[in-house]
């Protein structure tokens, strides 16, 4: 998406965190489809922290539930 442009229409929600203001304006169309998709897990209920430095194993994590979801896309164009 543009600059400002977002989701719009069918796509648009908003994340209900305490941080969300934290999430750079560029990053955050990527981090609602990320948690949307369960490939970014918030590490609390009501917070997901987007300006902190992940740990090897949160890094980790990340890239294999990415891994998985892409996998399940090939599948079902299969």
């Amino acid at each position: 998406q543009y600059k400002g442009g977002g989701f719009t229409g069918m796509w648009m929600f908003r994340l209900n965190y305490d941080d969300i203001a934290d999430i750079s304006e560029w990053a955050y169309e990527a981090v609602c489809y990320m948690v949307m998709k369960g490939v970014y897990c918030a590490p609390t209920e009501t917070t997901l922290q987007p300006q902190k430095s992940a740990t090897r194993a949160e890094a980790a994590g990340f890239l294999n539930r990415y891994a998985d979801y892409r996998a399940s896309l090939i599948s079902e164009v299969q």
